[in-house]
């Protein structure tokens, strides 16, 4: 990025996945996207974390005013000091067993720790991205698009806000994940709005316009990632799959080890044949089961009224 100016643009989340701090990591400003319309329901005013006996746990904002008749920057919180004990409240079972639990309790009350009467969701989820950012020593120069006052036209498509958006910042590289690479015109020009396309780093040699880069999160710094990794571990975000990955390795290991303990348990030594004999030159051999008794066996040699049986 040396040189450039670039731009990420984004909708604010409630406590997001890893992704989208490595997209703030790729970036010198980041825009708040929240202009559009409000949907309810989605992960702008909840998120989840592990359930002390297994399973999702909804954590959940509640809205004053939720409705899709309304766009992101007009949602109100109903009631910010009661939601704040909720969340804290679903990760207390963590105190005795996760290690960064104290460090994750200081985000959370430090998201919720707003000025006296800012009831914005979208002021809340962005002091959350602070919260993580100043953690992981992370630079972040966030804006909040619906007070930029951009005048932007009613026209734009799903691909043209975010490249409109940059271009008024004066930002001549947009960085997006690679997951929305299909709503961006490779080259030539963007259909709604009439000027030049972007030009993605894989195409060099068409300079024109803004340049969109996508970005793979997997490629953020190793050390930043490792202590990512460890927060929401213990955040315990279900979509992050980073996340999930080290879950299902803890559940391998859990699994491991009760098989071993099962196996240890169950396990007796095999005794060897144990054999009675009527006579020197003839002999009934019995395998002892592990868990049976000895059979005890009559031998064909013996005589009639006079039985051996195996010790």
């Amino acid at each position: 990025m040396s040189g450039r100016f670039s731009v990420g643009i984004m909708q604010p989340y409630f406590f997001p996945h890893l992704a989208h701090f490595a997209l703030i990591a790729h970036t010198d400003a980041w825009v708040v996207f929240d202009i559009t319309q409000y949907t309810p329901k989605t992960w702008m005013n909840r998120n989840r974390v592990l359930h002390p006996n297994g399973g999702p746990n909804w954590v959940t904002v509640p809205l004053a005013n939720a409705s899709i008749s309304i766009t992101s920057a007009q949602a109100r919180v109903a009631d910010m000091a009661g939601t704040a004990r909720s969340v804290l409240g679903k990760l207390s079972h963590y105190r005795r067993k996760a290690p960064y639990y104290e460090a994750v309790v200081d985000l959370v009350s430090g998201a919720f720790a707003l000025p006296a009467g800012d009831d914005s969701l979208v002021h809340l989820n962005l002091a959350g991205l602070r919260a993580v950012c100043r953690y992981l020593d992370l630079p972040f120069a966030p804006r909040i698009c619906s007070e930029l006052a951009l005048d932007l036209p009613a026209d734009l498509g799903p691909g043209d806000w975010a490249l409109e958006i940059a271009s008024r910042l004066g930002a001549d590289a947009y960085v997006n994940p690679i997951g929305g690479r299909a709503l961006f015109v490779l080259c030539g020009t963007r259909p709604s709005a009439g000027v030049p396309g972007p030009a993605p780093a894989a195409l060099p040699d068409r300079p024109v316009g803004i340049g969109a880069r996508p970005v793979d999160h997997r490629r953020l710094d190793v050390e930043r990632a490792r202590e990512l990794a460890r927060l929401l571990a213990r955040q315990c975000t279900p979509r992050s799959r980073l996340v999930r990955g080290l879950q299902r390795r803890d559940q391998d290991r859990d699994r491991g080890a009760a098989h071993r303990v099962k196996q240890k348990k169950g396990s007796r030594t095999l005794q060897p044949r144990a054999c009675a004999s009527s006579s020197p030159s003839t002999s009934v051999c019995v395998r002892r089961s592990p868990l049976k008794p000895a059979a005890r066996t009559r031998s064909a040699m013996s005589a009639p009224n006079k039985r051996t049986w195996s010790s």
